[in-house]
């Protein structure tokens, strides 16, 4: 019995989520009038869950973008069962641009017209 309930116990710990995420600083962000990614506050607060989307699933990602003549914040949860969370648009500011509920034809606009992605944050 001893060995058993071990061995329950290790396919637990093992088939637990990992639930690291990667922040990628950069040198350089200067955007949104802050020269640091962890001085959106907004920002933090969606990859930490406690935004819109309170289930954050790993492979998910936020990534700046330029379009239509400013910074954007793409974050996509694909993972996610609840639809929207999957994939959101934000400004600096933290307004949604674009939600996931949104017409596909601004999604196609998006994915057509933004420029110079950076990766920021990743699960």
């Amino acid at each position: 019995m001893k060995n058993y309930i071990m061995i329950l116990l290790s396919i637990i710990l093992m088939s637990c989520e990992d639930t690291n995420s990667s922040f990628i600083e950069s040198d350089n962000f200067n955007a949104c009038g802050v020269s640091s990614f962890s001085q959106l506050n907004w920002a933090q607060e969606l990859v930490a869950g406690k935004g819109i989307c309170s289930q954050i699933y790993s492979g998910a990602k936020l990534t700046m973008y330029d379009y239509m003549g400013e910074k954007v914040f793409y974050f996509e949860n694909l993972a996610s069962s609840t639809g929207n969370c999957n994939r959101l648009l934000y400004n600096c500011s933290g307004i949604i641009l674009i939600s996931a509920n949104s017409e596909q034809n601004l999604w196609a606009n998006f994915e057509v017209n933004k420029t110079n992605g950076k990766l920021l944050w990743s699960k």
